[in-house]
């Protein structure tokens, strides 16, 4: 990962550590929205997966039912602790503990009540279908996105095709060929 690279992920992480306090939505959400723009650009794995976990984040604190869950603290702790390691270990250009951290986060969802554990893992996957569809949008092929999000390319299609409205034109209408021609006449008249 390049110096540039880094520090705007540290800065992404940041931001996200100071929505999440602040229950912020509208900020995490664009937050992952500019952060998956840049990975589209530079397709950075590293930053595909904090803008998924801070998509994530957003589509969790819509729901404030979740925090009637009895594991509902441990998941909060959980999450401000992951990122803060997530943070630190950029900060100390220690990648291993940086992938470290995201999969620990990843694990720590298993430690819940059931039905939370159920919805945050829905959501994660919902969130990196989502993001996969942003990047697919960006012009980054499907085994590409699906490379950097990991989900399949079967996923990234439909999903883009189907949920988005990014393969939505209206069909060709063929023009008489005596009106085209008409028309590319009058253009030369």
């Amino acid at each position: 990962m390049d110096e540039e690279r880094r520090l705007h992920i540290i800065r992404m992480i940041k931001e996200a550590e100071k929505d999440l306090h602040a229950k912020d939505i509208v900020g995490l959400r664009e937050l992952s929205n500019q952060t998956i723009h840049d990975a589209s650009i530079i397709q950075d794995q590293f930053s595909v997966v904090v803008a998924i976990i801070i998509y994530a984040f957003s589509k969790i604190l819509e729901r404030p039912r979740y925090t009637n869950f009895k594991s509902w603290n441990l998941f909060e702790k959980n999450s401000f602790r992951s990122l803060k390691q997530m943070r630190q270990s950029l900060e100390k250009k220690d990648l291993k503990n940086f992938e470290r951290a995201g999969k620990e986060f990843l694990h720590s969802i298993r430690r819940l009540d059931h039905r939370l554990r159920k919805y945050i893992e829905d959501i994660l996957y919902a969130s990196r279908i989502s993001k996969a569809a942003r990047i697919y949008e960006h012009g980054i092929s499907a085994s590409q996105t699906a490379k950097l999000t990991g989900v399949s390319v079967q996923e990234v299609m439909s999903y883009s095709g189907s949920k988005t409205y990014i393969a939505d034109m209206k069909e060709n209408i063929t023009v008489p060929v005596k009106k085209r021609l008409s028309y590319a006449r009058s253009l030369f008249l």
